[in-house]
């Protein structure tokens, strides 16, 4: 449950807790291939730049110098580098950037998560900022594989305040009070107009983590925000869209894409269920991709990867094909943008018949829907079978398949993005 509580005063007891500006060149001559054809699109070339430090000088995306700094963007997320403490725990860690407990990558079982003993709270200090309205991310990927299920902020309120000097003294106003919540991702777009501080306070019973408060200044887009995206899938999308973790990527979707675009690091959230199906996602009152929808409304790329679960045993192509209208006709009402991506490869013989029997019916419904293209997993897993792969049972991928999944989706969504971001500014509902 979730109430909006507006701006309630209240006052916390005394206990203490403890930019790079880069422009970058935007292709301009020609647009990206898997853009819709019926977007109305042109070719003014708009620059863009960001508040945040560049993860990294990748050349994944290739891109054509050519610039124009009189119409420039800011894919405004606030978090980096802002003071943060907290009432225990290591507040640094909430908006350190990292995400879950990396098992494999450098500093082998590092944990990157707030932790603290409920009642308990984070709060970043965010002066300097003309934001009026602010979208909060929250995540925890330490817990079970699938979206649901995961303990780390199930009862939590938002707040903020202009008169705090530490996160713990001042007036606070709860903005929103979420009690049950049992999702590893949540995103709230909350006002923040003349505001210096914004709280995240996890209550009883359940143990306070988080992985990262995430915050972007969304003043200027009502909308859902442009550079932002969910995966909705099976057991494939549950491992693959973690950023750290037994299985997640060690180079996420976010990093690549901010190190091909400096100017956009996107909101990302992955809904993945084990051995859900397209069936199941849209069975239920309300059903998944309901709840989804309803839980994300300011996502704008809808990123739809199922079909393994439908294969062999259930691979009914029409049955298959009247899902994904259905799924994608929801996505589409509420104002979003829906990819679907082929089902990947796969070293069982039967399973791939059936992959790309219905991958067939994903490129139609695509083309039906006048969908962009998702990336082409099935290929790319084809190429890379051999390292690609878990040894358990051939269908999941490992962590190198998995990195190489989320680069996949970054290299198709990066250039849509900045699409979006383009197009949202020269229709000018979004400020320069």
């Amino acid at each position: 449950m979730e109430k909006k509580t507006g701006t309630r005063p209240y006052q916390e007891g005394a206990v203490v807790g403890a930019c790079i500006m880069s422009i970058l060149a935007i292709a301009c001559e020609n647009r990206p291939s898997n853009i819709k054809k019926s977007d109305g699109a042109t070719n003014n070339c708009v620059s863009f730049s960001n508040t945040d430090s560049a993860m990294g000088t990748g050349s994944e995306i290739p891109l054509n110098p050519i610039r124009d700094a009189t119409t420039t963007y800011e894919n405004r997320r606030l978090t980096p580098g802002r003071i943060a403490t907290a009432s225990a725990g290591d507040a640094t860690k909430c908006n350190d950037g990292e995400y879950g407990v990396d098992y494999f990558g450098i500093g082998t079982g590092k944990d990157n998560t707030w932790t603290a003993r409920s009642p308990a709270w984070c709060a970043l200090k965010l002066d300097n900022t003309k934001a009026t309205e602010i979208l909060i991310a929250l995540s925890d990927e330490t817990g079970t594989v699938d979206v649901e299920g995961k303990p780390g902020f199930k009862n939590y309120v938002l707040s903020t305040s202009t008169n705090s000097t530490n996160g713990a003294d001042g007036v606070w106003h709860e903005q929103t009070v979420v009690t049950g919540n049992t999702f590893g991702y949540r995103e709230h777009r909350i006002p923040f107009n003349g505001q210096r501080w914004v709280k995240v306070t996890v209550r009883a019973p359940s143990t306070a983590v988080l992985d990262e408060i995430d915050v972007w200044d969304v003043s200027e887009e009502p909308q859902a925000m442009a550079a932002s995206l969910i995966w909705v899938g099976d057991s494939i999308t549950a491992r693959c869209a973690d950023r750290h973790g037994t299985f997640g990527a060690h180079r996420s979707l976010q990093k690549v894409i901010q190190s091909n675009y400096t100017a956009v690091y996107p909101l990302q959230i992955g809904a993945g269920t084990v051995s859900i199906n397209s069936t199941g996602i849209l069975t239920g009152t309300p059903s998944r991709i309901d709840t989804y929808l309803a839980m994300y409304p300011d996502v704008h790329f809808w990123c739809v990867l199922l079909g393994i679960n439908e294969s062999p045993e259930n691979g009914h192509s029409k049955t298959f094909q009247t899902n994904l209208v259905r799924i994608v006709d929801k996505i589409e009402a509420a104002g979003h943008e829906a990819i679907i991506a082929p089902i990947p490869h796969s070293p069982s013989k039967s399973r791939s018949l059936a992959a790309r029997r219905l991958n067939t019916v994903i490129d139609k419904v695509t083309k039906q829907k006048n969908l962009a293209k998702g990336p082409d997993l099935y290929n790319l897993f084809k190429q890379n079978a051999d390292s690609f792969y878990s040894d358990e049972d051939h269908i999941h991928p490992n962590r190198v398949g998995c990195t190489a999944w989320q680069k996949a989706w970054a290299d198709v969504i990066g250039p849509l993005m900045v699409h979006e971001l383009r197009m949202r500014r020269s229709a000018g509902q979004v400020r320069p």
